[in-house]
């Protein structure tokens, strides 16, 4: 067992926490010394966050979208656009998106929808796909249109999955009334 990054005894350190490394496990800080403030802090915001109600799949993609538009690099942005959609494919018609390929999620997607909807699902996974593993060259513009194809086609199965109920104008008992 041996203290991380101490070349100094651990009572030196005043009130950080310490831990001990024994292979791959982390254990406890030694008896003795106690959580920092920035810890205890970090435990009550997790907890807090952990009260909080989740936001609904669609929102989430959402939020995800736009946080995305910071983003400088472009494989890293195909990356956690494609993670989103997936996680929100995953949410909305309760299938693991996140751990299948997608062609897997092409054969799933095409047992709940239409053709079109699942063309464009399949080819913006795609086009994701080839920036993430082939290093595919795409430039801003061709990212901010993905983003956009994202929101899209999560509005579009936001419409199938929940479709607006439909208005009667003429409700059957102001029809008697009338006549």
């Amino acid at each position: 067992m041996r203290w991380i990054s101490s070349h100094r005894s651990p009572e030196s350190f005043g009130r950080q926490i310490f831990f001990r490394t024994s292979g791959s496990k982390i254990s406890a800080p030694p008896p003795g010394i106690e959580p920092s403030p920035a810890s205890r802090s970090r435990r009550r915001t997790a907890e807090a966050e952990a009260t909080r109600p989740p936001l609904a799949p669609f929102e989430e993609l959402l939020g995800e979208l736009d946080r995305l538009k910071d983003e400088p690099s472009l494989v890293l942005l195909h990356t956690r656009l494609s993670l989103a959609l997936r996680h929100y494919l995953a949410r909305s018609l309760d299938f693991p998106a996140l751990e299948s390929t997608t062609s897997e999620i092409q054969r799933r997607l095409n047992r709940r929808l239409s053709g079109p909807l699942v063309r464009q699902t399949v080819e913006l996974l795609r086009g994701c796909d080839l920036v993430k593993f082939a290093r595919q060259e795409v430039g801003h513009d061709r990212a901010r249109e993905r983003v956009a194809a994202a929101r899209q086609v999560a509005r579009e199965l936001e419409t199938h999955l929940r479709p607006v109920e439909p208005v009667e104008l003429f409700p059957p008992e102001r029809l008697e009334a009338a006549s």
